[in-house]
Parts: C-alpha cells; sequence; structure tokens
C-alpha cells in the first residue's frame, strides 16, 4: 500500500512540476494542457533517460532519472518565472476543473489497482508472467 501512496505522490509531483512547461507549448487547448502535465513530465523524464543511456553520457540509473527530474523542473521553474501572474490566473479561474481532472485521475488509477489485485498477470494469460 505504501508503494502504490508513493508512486501517486510522485506522479502528482511530477505532473505539478511539468505544468508550466506544459502551459508554455499547449496554448490553443482549453485546458493549457494540464490533464496532459502527469503523462507529458513522465514522459519527458523517461526520454531524457532513455536518451542519455543511448548516447552512452549517463548510466541508466535512478540518478539520471532524478537528474531528469531536476531539469525538468528547472525549466518549468523558469517558465513560471516569467509567466507567474498568467499561471496562477489561469488556476485560479479553473479550479473546478482542476479538481474534476484530479478526481478522474485519482479513480482511474484506483480502477487500475482494483485489474491489478483481481488479476495480477494482465499482460499474457497462457504463457504468465507476474505473480502475487
Amino acid at each position: 500500500m505504501g508503494e502504490t501512496l508513493s508512486w501517486w505522490l510522485a506522479v502528482e509531483a511530477m505532473g505539478f512540476v511539468a505544468f508550466p512547461l506544459v502551459y508554455l507549448f499547449f496554448p490553443r487547448l482549453p485546458d493549457r494542457g494540464y490533464a496532459l502535465s502527469r503523462v507529458l513530465s513522465l514522459l519527458l523524464i523517461s526520454y531524457f533517460g532513455w536518451l542519455m543511456a543511448s548516447a552512452k553520457w549517463l548510466p541508466n540509473s535512478r540518478g539520471t532519472l532524478l537528474l531528469g527530474v531536476l531539469l525538468v523542473g528547472l525549466v518549468s521553474l523558469l517558465v513560471y518565472v516569467h509567466r507567474s501572474r498568467e499561471i496562477a490566473d489561469f488556476i485560479r479561474q479553473n479550479l473546478t476543473y482542476i479538481g474534476l481532472v484530479e478526481l478522474l485521475g485519482v479513480l482511474l488509477f484506483l480502477l487500475m489497482i482494483g485489474i491489478r489485485l483481481g488479476n495480477p498477470d494482465v499482460w499474457d494469460v497462457i504463457w504468465g508472467g507476474e505473480k502475487p
């Protein structure tokens, strides 16, 4: 249970960290990319890790991924410093929407946990895989 909670909190934190960056890159979306921020933060960080390991510049390790988190955070901080009023106004005006997106995210996460608890071997019934 602790691992599940820590994973959810980490993904939430990475989504909040990446939101200013997503806000900058998706100006035409009505939510400015808020609903995509968690997924895109995971994509950016994992792509950074993959790219560094593929180029043999850094090892495929936790440290490389933490460096990716730091870089995404620094770029987002720069965007936030330049657009802090605009981003804060957006958040204030869309608190209901943000709450609904967060609620939907939690419900889908709990649904997936329920599916995995019911059948931890979801990738292949015949050949086997993870076991509880």
